[in-house]
């Protein structure tokens, strides 16, 4: 049976969609919860600061590198706007980002953060004008700094000793690795779709290997409370578990099907 799905439910299925949705939903009790602990634990304070304002940067990046990857996949034809208007939300983020660093002494994972945000704008240029080779502004500018963003809360997660905050800020760095991964999955596939062409084995390959890397992870190394039951609950929903179950057909028929043609795609996407 061929593979037909609309712009907008492959985009909505194989592009992880639904995952970002469950794990922002998780982040956001976890966050709050490891929020509260170090607050009464009174101690690593700048850590939850810095944590809060980093995952934001990091988000909003994501959001510009997906809009990126099927704008340069469209050769210029879809999200034109979207991303432009992005360029706003993230430089607002960047702006506070900074802001947060001013006077303080940088390690050596956020001074790269900060060197190479200063050369956000020749980027953006060259893929508005599309003369940005896929990889190196995917890959090795919008994903290379949100690693770095993650390196950085996974350091404040490996710094921590008290127990209950430990499992908090390293199942919170864990997550926050997870979401990248799915964000760049995202982005990837998004790309690959709006060129309406078959995948080459060498997408096919890049796809699995950021698949691979998108295991991180596990709710069970959190201590009991109300973080642990929130996430468990939206996890273990009938709801979300067919939605995974989709999520992982739709996968495997278009790893099966794109490298044979490329996928028909609707005119529904609504990116303009």
């Amino acid at each position: 049976m061929k593979f037909r799905l609309n712009m907008t439910t492959t985009m909505t299925l194989i592009s992880a969609l639904p995952l970002l949705f469950l794990l922002a939903f998780s982040s956001f009790f976890l966050y709050q919860t490891y929020t509260l602990e170090y607050l009464r634990a009174k101690a690593l304070v700048a850590n939850v600061k810095e944590t809060e304002v980093l995952s934001k940067l990091s988000i909003e990046l994501a959001r510009e590198r997906g809009l990126s990857a099927v704008f340069t996949g469209s050769k210029g034809e879809s999200a034109e706007n979207l991303l432009i208007s992005q360029h706003v939300h993230s430089d607002k983020t960047i702006q506070e980002f900074f802001s947060y660093l001013e006077g303080k002494s940088l390690a050596p994972q956020m001074q790269e953060i900060v060197e190479m945000l200063h050369g956000i704008s020749a980027v953006r240029e060259h893929i508005l004008t599309l003369k940005s080779d896929f990889h190196t502004f995917f890959f090795d500018y919008y994903s290379k700094i949100n690693l770095l963003a993650m390196g950085e809360i996974n350091r404040f997660a490996q710094s921590t000793e008290t127990g209950s905050i430990s499992k908090l800020s390293y199942t919170l760095a864990a997550l926050y690795q997870e979401m990248e991964y799915a964000g760049q999955e995202r982005g990837f596939v998004s790309k690959i779709l709006t060129q309406q062409q078959p995948f080459t084995a060498e997408e096919l390959q890049t796809w699995v290997e950021i698949i691979g890397k998108n295991s991180a992870f596990n709710a069970n190394l959190l201590p009991e409370g109300p973080a642990k039951e929130a996430i468990d609950k939206a996890h273990f929903s009938t709801q979300n578990r067919n939605i995974f179950s989709q999520v992982n057909h739709a996968k495997a028929t278009l790893m099966l099907e794109a490298p044979l043609e490329a996928i028909p795609l609707s005119q529904t996407f609504g990116l303009e």
